[in-house]
């Protein structure tokens, strides 16, 4: 199954399921996955260790949903800083959904506050030195 496709398929589910956008606010009661970094931290050219587990359908306290596994394919890491988007890394996850890799950040970073982005993903801040 395509990611697409899988990401439709589970867009319905969850919006049948409980675990949709509420119409009252701007939050949605079922939170997308957080990349976890190695630091919060780093300096262009160092090496941070980027991780993530695309497995459990909802990840928030609330719901108990069954996990679902399998490769999420081409998944994008990339480094924000402002209007420059600048990938890091494109890779596919285990057969269980858990994706872990090193990126180098990029030489040409600028010092200041940037998001790490990873498709289908929260944003996770990180400050360039």
């Amino acid at each position: 199954m395509s990611v697409v496709k899988f990401v439709t398929a589970l867009v319905a589910v969850l919006a049948t399921g409980g675990c949709a956008m509420s119409a009252t606010t701007s939050a949605g009661s079922c939170a997308l996955p957080r990349p976890v970094l190695s630091a919060q931290h780093a300096s262009p050219g160092q090496k941070l260790t980027v991780s993530i587990d695309f497995s459990l359908t909802c990840q928030d306290t609330n719901h108990a949903e069954a996990a679902i596994t399998q490769t999420w394919k081409s998944v994008r890491i990339r480094l924000v800083e402002g209007n420059t988007d600048m990938v890091l890394a494109t890779l596919d996850t285990d057969r269980a959904g858990h994706l872990s890799t090193q990126v180098t950040i990029p030489v040409k970073a600028s010092a200041g506050l940037a998001l790490i982005r990873i498709d289908y993903a929260d944003d996770v801040p990180l400050t360039i030195n």
